[in-house]
């Protein structure tokens, strides 16, 4: 199919290439298309979602208030010893 047509290059998923076989005439489901796109490795790598991970992380957004309140944010005890009240 590649050598007819040099078009069917890593743009092509394994849905495409199904649909294609199946113009030619070829009678395979998704799963045949699936292990000849990835025997030949053809296999289009442009949305593949599973790697993308979500990142809300903006960095340092405006500026940092002061600490007007005298909080304590640091302590020098453990997670333990610091929630337990005696």
């Amino acid at each position: 199919m590649r050598q007819q047509d040099p078009k069917y290059t890593r743009k092509y998923g394994y849905r495409r290439i199904t649909d294609v076989l199946h113009d030619y005439g070829f009678k395979i489901n998704h799963k045949w298309g699936l292990r000849i796109t990835r025997e030949h490795d053809w296999l289009c790598r442009a949305f593949n979602h599973q790697k993308l991970k979500y990142n809300s992380y903006k960095g340092t957004v405006g500026p940092i208030a002061p600490n007007r309140l005298k909080r304590r944010f640091k302590t020098s005890a453990t997670l333990p010893e610091a929630g337990r009240r005696c």
